[in-house]
Parts: structure tokens; C-alpha cells; sequence
């Protein structure tokens, strides 16, 4: 349950590009009780976002278009406080660097169903940090 809304689970908006990925996740999250909004990129997600109130983004660092970082970017400008869990299969330091800067952790990909839930509980909770695979 989200703990800012009691009695309603917490909507988590996931964004990326591949979509076998993004349709795994999202029902991976779904099973878990989640609501969960889609979008298979960074300016879909800024649609979504300005339409539905989400409570925290899982979004891919990498991707066409806007990217996850141009995305987190506009996006709290609306909200500074918004909860933002960075994803990447990139192993490059200056993808870290710059989800560094933005406080928000990143969960290297693949990453396990437990790990996504644990990830995002704790960003919804206000734990930020980098997480180990």
C-alpha cells in the first residue's frame, strides 16, 4: 500500500524502450499489487505523467528520444520530491555519474523481480543509494 495513500496500492509509472523488458516489468509489478502505467519512452511518459498522478518512475537511463534522465529532469520540475528509480544495462562511469547526480538509484540490468520491489519500496520511502545487481 502506498503509505502516502493508505487503502490504495502506489502506481509506479515504467518507462523504457525495450519492450519485451517493459512488459515483463510491468507484470511482474502488477502480480505484486502494484497499478502500474507503461510507456515505451521518455516523451510518452511525460504524457502519462501530466494525465495520471504516479507515485514513483522506473525509468531506462538509455533511450531513444527523450532519455530517462531528460525525462526525470522535466519531470521534477513539476514534482522535486518524486520518486525515481534509474535502470540501465549500460556499464559505463558516466551513466552512474550523472543518475548519481539526481539522488536517485540505479538498479543494473537484469535485475530480479525482488530487487524491483525492494528498490522501489525504498525510493517510495525516501532511501536512496545505488543497488547492487
Amino acid at each position: 500500500m502506498d503509505p502516502a495513500r493508505p487503502g490504495r496500492p502506489p502506481t509506479v509509472l515504467v518507462v523504457d524502450d525495450d519492450v519485451d523488458l517493459l512488459d515483463l516489468t510491468v507484470r511482474t509489478l502488477a502480480r505484486a499489487g502494484w497499478t502500474v502505467l507503461r510507456a515505451d519512452g521518455g516523451d510518452t511518459a511525460l504524457e502519462l505523467a501530466g494525465e495520471v498522478e504516479v507515485d514513483v518512475v522506473l525509468t531506462d537511463v538509455v533511450m531513444p528520444g527523450t532519455d530517462g534522465l531528460a525525462l526525470v529532469e522535466v519531470l521534477r520540475r513539476a514534482r522535486p520530491a518524486l520518486p525515481v528509480v534509474f535502470t540501465t544495462g549500460h556499464d559505463d562511469p558516466a551513466i552512474h555519474a550523472a543518475v548519481a547526480a539526481t539522488g536517485a538509484p540505479l538498479v543494473p540490468k537484469p535485475y530480479t523481480p525482488a530487487t524491483l520491489r525492494t528498490v522501489l519500496h525504498e525510493a517510495l520511502a525516501g532511501d536512496d543509494g545505488e543497488v547492487a545487481g
